[in-house]
C-alpha cells in the first residue's frame, strides 16, 4: 500500500456547505470501493480547500478513485505520492 497526499480544491458547483457530513460520508464510501483508506482529512484555509492522506494499493488505483471523487462529488485535487521519512531515508542511505 501507498500513501498519497490529496490537495483538493471545492468546484463553483459543489462546496463543503451544509451536507458535509453526508459528501464526507459519501468519500469515504467512494475511497473504500476503490480498495483505499481515508487516513484523515483537514479543512484548510488558502489556495486548497481541504488536505487529505489516503492509503492506496498503488498509482493506478488512486488514479481511479481521484476521477471517480471529481466525477461523483466535483473534488478536483492535486495528488502527491507521500514517502514516509525513515522509510525514505533507509531508501537513500548508502
Amino acid at each position: 500500500m501507498a500513501l498519497f497526499v490529496r490537495l483538493v480544491q471545492f468546484t463553483e458547483r459543489h462546496s463543503l456547505g451544509m451536507d458535509a457530513k453526508k459528501r464526507l460520508q459519501k468519500a469515504k464510501r467512494i475511497i473504500q470501493r476503490h480498495g483505499a483508506t481515508l487516513h484523515q482529512a483537514y479543512v484548510t484555509l488558502g489556495r486548497y480547500d481541504l488536505v487529505s492522506i489516503i492509503e492506496a494499493p498503488d498509482v493506478e488505483a488512486i488514479a481511479r478513485l481521484s476521477t471517480a471523487l471529481f466525477d461523483e462529488l466535483g473534488l478536483k485535487a492535486e495528488t502527491l505520492p507521500a514517502i514516509p521519512l525513515e522509510r525514505y531515508l533507509k531508501a537513500t542511505s548508502s
